[in-house]
């Protein structure tokens, strides 16, 4: 059977429930000598300032998305404990500089645009907040271009070897 040298996963190990069992089935497609990189973010929308209120249907909305066995909006911060668990050993691991997800003070205008493209695409969201969701969106948007703002999301890196 053939086997690769690394495995590259760019903002898609979220989309998987378990996070050990997928590692432990890439880690079969690996040479000896193999390595993974993992990018994924932790909090997408976890910006300041927004309403208690919101802060509480976000909160609501990741358990919710987890526990259907959705998207987990906090896998980001679960990987590095997950590679270890599952054999691989962390080589190198750090906070990307991701001036559209994990920013702090106003959004510039295309980051504006790029977030208001984004809520409009995601459809599960909406339909957990119903008829509340045009209010969020408003509000969020309205957060991310406050000079005050503040992005407690974080796109994480996380390399590994066999």
């Amino acid at each position: 059977r053939e086997t690769a040298d690394g495995i590259w996963a760019s903002f898609v190990v979220a989309y998987f429930a378990d996070l050990d069992s997928i590692f432990k089935h890439w880690r079969t497609l690996l040479k000896n000598d193999g390595w993974i990189a993992v990018t994924e973010m932790t909090g997408l929308l976890d910006h300041e300032p927004l309403s208690k209120e919101f802060r509480d249907k976000i909160r609501d909305f990741y358990q919710n998305s987890l526990d259907n066995n959705g998207y987990d909006f906090r896998s980001g911060s679960k990987i590095g404990d997950a590679l270890s668990r599952t054999g691989f050993r962390v080589v190198d691991s750090f906070e990307v500089d991701d001036r559209e997800l994990s920013f702090d003070g106003p959004a510039d205008d295309h980051i504006k645009k790029a977030w208001g493209n984004r809520l409009d695409r995601m459809g599960g969201f909406k339909r957990f907040l119903g008829s509340d969701f045009l209010k969020f969106k408003e509000a969020f948007m309205n957060s991310i271009a406050d000079p005050n703002h503040k992005s407690d999301c974080r796109v994480l890196f996380y390399l590994a070897k066999l």
